[in-house]
């Protein structure tokens, strides 16, 4: 270093020295050589600074940089940042997802290409919006666009982020096109059960851990006398000839047995204060933590 300063050269080190307490700090130095009326360096001046705040800081940096690399090369989710409405880069997870290979912007497209046609006017208005600082939903559902031309459901959640004085977008898009197949099925599953049992001619209900009624067909009408609306949130017992409440509501409260026969005949009271007799199946009802919630009961009429 001397030997450069000599030279006419300026230097600068960065080192590390232990304190007398054993802390250990980052120094900067820089030298620069002084020179006479003849042009001859002939003495050096030099300036020492603390850094170590500095350096912690770039380690810092560093460390982020690398773990945010690993979450977004490794995430199975596709990962896209853009700044003025064009794509900067994005992982191996996003390209596959839209089908290119490799960065979009070279293509010449923009975010608006990624999503479907019938989309891009309310995606647009949205970004817009998110950009002027206005409220937008972080997380929505829309309808992507692949480099084919092909169409898929997507979940996509937004986080504005600036760099340099310029805002820049982070969007994590999901394909939930068999989610959304999966929703549907379900739904048409629903509504084929809910009209087999709005149209059975046997009685179908559901009564909760306090033998409130919390839901009765239509078949109500026709073999009680009663509407659905009268029934519902009322003890069942109430309906039930009162010979018979005491063994019915025993059968319920010892139904988590396993031994125990789960089908039970009963009188009940109709409107008009006739007796039928009905023969009962009842099932167990549990939430998604296997908690018991309720029965679910089957009556048919068996009088003779």
């Amino acid at each position: 270093s001397l030997s450069a300063i000599a030279a006419g050269q300026p230097v600068a080190e960065e080192y590390r020295i232990v304190r007398p307490d054993g802390s250990i700090r980052w120094i900067r130095d820089a030298g620069y050589p002084v020179r006479d009326a003849r042009g001859d360096v002939y003495r050096v001046a030099g300036i020492a600074e603390d850094i170590t705040e500095r350096r912690q800081t770039d380690q810092a940096r560093r460390e982020s940089e690398v773990k945010f690399r690993a979450v977004f090369e490794n995430s199975i989710d596709a990962i896209g940042v853009t700044r003025d409405g064009r794509p900067l880069f994005a992982n191996a997870a996003f390209y596959r997802l839209f089908g290119y290979d490799g960065p979009i912007d070279s293509e010449g497209r923009t975010v608006a290409d990624l999503f479907a046609p019938s989309c891009r006017q309310q995606i647009v208005a949205r970004l817009q919006r998110r950009l002027r600082g206005e409220e937008e939903p972080v997380v929505y559902e829309t309808r992507c666009c692949r480099k084919d031309g092909s169409e898929f459901d997507a979940e996509v959640t937004v986080a504005v982020f600036y760099l340099d004085d310029r805002p820049h977008t982070l969007a994590i898009v999901r394909d939930i096109t068999e989610r959304r197949r999966t929703e549907i099925a379900l739904r048409i599953s629903e509504r084929k059960y809910r009209d087999l049992v709005e149209t059975s001619s046997d009685l179908v209900g559901y009564i909760d851990l306090e033998g409130r009624i919390t839901y009765i067909n239509r078949a109500t009408r026709e073999l009680t006398g009663y509407e659905p609306e009268e029934v519902l949130g009322r003890p069942f017992i109430d309906f039930v000839r009162p010979d018979d409440r005491e063994h019915l509501r025993r059968h319920l409260q010892n139904l988590p047995g396993k031994n125990l026969p789960r089908r039970v005949e009963a009188v009940v009271v109709t409107k008009t204060g006739a007796s039928i007799q009905l023969r009962c199946s009842f099932t167990l009802l549990k939430d998604d933590s296997s908690r018991l919630v309720g029965v679910s009961g089957i009556a048919t009429d068996i009088t003779a």
